[in-house]
């Protein structure tokens, strides 16, 4: 009997020790899938912070885009010279629970480059920091872009149409040089109104795919680093209005046109005889009838003095009219080209139309632009200081107000000719491309 219960006693204490392994291993078990959920909890929360962050910037880059810095209900300054911070967080904390965006801010700006430090925070004390610098890629550096361009005011006094792009016909989308209408490439996209859409163009010859916006909505807009005066039923039909005259970082957006197209032309503006192939200096060639004809065979003329178009003379053709100094169109001056054709004016002065004129074309003026009658361009007016539209305009065109229509297919004369034009340095608008990424 002390035997029988001797051995119950030994199986007492291997089913005890028995136990104990088995709470051991179970306490390591539990243990284990703590710390795995801990573990895992925590890289749930990391990533989902982390894509707070990542909110945070693609959020904070469509503010970029537009580069408007300037406003303070948008970007506030911080204690940190130069640096800008998000202000209104709130469309992506509004979406998330237990975590929030913290701060975005600009910490550099610096050329061509722009670094955005995007901070979010989870509730149980988890930070993530994305530190991202682009590189703007203007979208529009193009200022032939627009109808009107100016470095100053744009002062439009009376009845006057500003009209954006019309059809895609009149534009060069695919950057080839040629003009849609002319393009034998230019309707491979099967959109009959690709309005900012992008769309596939295959090049006939090479095969090449390549993409690109149809019809950007800043086409034909007035673009100024003045104010825009509107009097009197000015009418803007599919244009509007990019005013940054309260951004002190893009207050010479107009390059200097005229030095740079003159530059290319050195050696014949230098030439002695006054005359080189298609390039003409100080005469403008006349045809039987005695019109100043800028046919075919004309591509350049060039007058290192003021020019003045008296009343009686007729311009007509295709070519570039280059003037180190002022124009002036006086009354009775007719200016008419035909289909196909463009009329650039471009002078190292002011420019004054004082006769009803319509044309095709594109007038620079390093000076001012004065309409002061009714002038119906298929085009644009670019001045480095102003535009000036008067109340003469009016009293010679009657109740017919002057009509600025956005057509950039002037742009197949520089093409043709090889002139490379400069850009705006400081664009509205840009992409971004990321160049560099830090957590």
């Amino acid at each position: 009997m002390s035997k029988l219960k001797k051995e119950d006693g030994y199986a007492v204490v291997l089913a005890f020790i028995m136990l104990l392994v088995l709470m051991i291993i179970l306490t390591a078990v539990f243990s284990l899938v703590s710390n795995e959920i801990k573990f895992v909890s925590h890289a749930r929360d990391s990533i989902k912070t982390f894509y707070i962050a990542e909110a945070g910037l693609e959020y904070a880059s469509s503010f970029l885009s537009s580069l408007d810095l300037s406003d303070d209900s948008i970007w506030n300054d911080t204690d940190d010279d130069g640096y800008k911070e998000l202000t209104d967080l709130s469309e992506v904390n509004g979406i998330v629970t237990n975590k929030k965006l913290d701060s975005v801010v600009i910490t550099n700006i610096n050329n061509n480059e722009i670094t955005l430090k995007s901070t979010a925070i989870h509730d149980n004390g988890l930070k993530k920091e994305i530190t991202v610098t682009y590189d703007k890629i203007s979208n529009g550096s193009d200022f032939t872009n627009y109808s009107l361009v100016a470095n100053g005011n744009i002062d439009l006094k009376n009845k006057v149409i500003i009209e954006g792009v019309v059809d895609d016909d009149h534009l060069d989308l695919d950057g080839d040089g040629i003009i849609n209408k002319d393009d034998p490439d230019a309707n491979n996209d099967g959109i009959e109104d690709p309005v900012n859409s992008i769309i596939e163009y295959e090049d006939e010859e090479t095969g090449v795919i390549s993409y690109y916006d149809t019809t950007p909505d800043y086409y034909g807009d007035i673009y100024t680093t003045g104010f825009v005066t509107e009097k009197n039923n000015t009418n803007l039909i599919n244009s509007s209005v990019k005013d940054l005259s309260t951004n002190d970082d893009l207050q010479d957006i107009v390059p200097d046109m005229y030095a740079s197209v003159s530059s290319q032309y050195e050696d014949e503006i230098d030439d002695s005889d006054g005359s080189n192939g298609t390039f003409y200096k100080n005469t403008i060639p006349q045809n039987s009838e005695g019109e100043y004809d800028f046919d075919d065979d004309v591509d350049v003329v060039y007058s290192d003095t003021d020019l003045e178009f008296k009343n009686g003379d007729i311009i007509k053709g295709n070519g570039i009219l280059l003037v180190n100094g002022n124009i002036d169109f006086k009354n009775g001056v007719n200016i008419s080209t035909a289909d196909n054709e463009n009329l650039i004016i471009i002078a190292n002065g002011d420019v004054t139309f004082n006769n009803s004129s319509d044309f095709s074309g594109m007038v620079y003026a390093s000076g001012k632009i004065y309409i002061k009658a009714k002038v119906d361009v298929q085009g644009s007016l670019i001045s480095k200081t102003a535009i000036e539209e008067t109340t003469i305009s009016i009293n010679n065109g009657g109740n017919d107000p002057s009509k600025i229509v956005y057509d950039n297919s002037y742009l197949k004369i520089f093409e043709n000719l090889g002139i490379e034009l400069p850009t705006i340095e400081n664009e509205f608008g840009y992409d971004l491309e990321i160049v560099s990424w830090q957590e």
